[in-house]
């Protein structure tokens, strides 16, 4: 009488326990359907995997890190060259990118490295004065401010002006026109004043010019 009890008790025990382990395996089927999805999807938006460059790939790559490589060598001034940099002119071209403080730092980097010449001076508009602060390691490099009662272009007309007086030739980082024209005016009428032996220097021989958008793709 005692065993029929017992018997039937340890055969619900077995029915739950199938029970149990059916349901722990359609759980398991479900979870491991769910990170194969995971997986699908994951592998779907994930960058596809390259093999080993080939010659065609690196050549590629090449031309784009020379397309993309900093532009100092077109501002390259000639040996001797002082070089006047329109910084306003350099941060618009960079379409203000850059700020004042980091193209002076760019600019007296490049200066130290000797990628501007011996003497360079950085021109920006405004401060309380027209004034300049010089810093000398290797040659000179200055940061100039235009004062309130003048532009930047006004005081590097004056400069070209100036240099040249002391038989300087120079080099001018602007893309402004404007500003082109009137040093190159200065630097024609400078030949014209000189002796008939340097009369027949052409404007471009005394005041050189180099693009602002060279510099701020060098800067960036």
């Amino acid at each position: 009488e005692q065993v029929a009890p017992v018997a039937l008790i340890v055969a619900r025990c077995k029915k739950a326990a199938s029970q149990h382990l059916r349901q722990l395996n359609k759980t398991e089927e479900s979870m491991h359907s769910k990170v194969a999805l995971l997986a699908a999807a994951t592998a779907a938006f994930a960058p596809r995997t390259r093999g080993p460059p080939t010659a065609s790939s690196r050549r590629t790559a090449l031309r784009a890190e020379a397309a993309q490589a900093p532009s100092w060598k077109a501002l390259r001034p000639r040996p001797g060259d002082v070089v006047l940099v329109d910084g306003d002119n350099c941060r618009g071209k960079s379409k203000w990118r850059l700020s004042a403080a980091t193209l002076d730092a760019c600019c007296s980097s490049a200066h130290a490295r000797g990628l501007l010449g011996q003497e360079t001076i950085l021109m920006l508009d405004h401060g309380e004065r027209r004034d300049c602060f010089v810093s000398s390691s290797s040659g000179a490099y200055a940061t100039a401010f235009a004062g309130r009662k003048a532009t930047a272009d006004d005081a590097i007309v004056d400069c070209v002006e100036h240099f040249l007086e002391h038989n300087r030739t120079l080099t001018v980082v602007t893309s402004d026109f404007g500003l082109r024209a009137r040093a190159s005016y200065v630097a024609a009428r400078a030949i014209r004043g000189a002796p008939e032996a340097g009369r027949r220097r052409s404007p471009e021989t005394l005041v050189r010019f180099a693009r602002s958008e060279a510099f701020a793709d060098a800067a960036l």
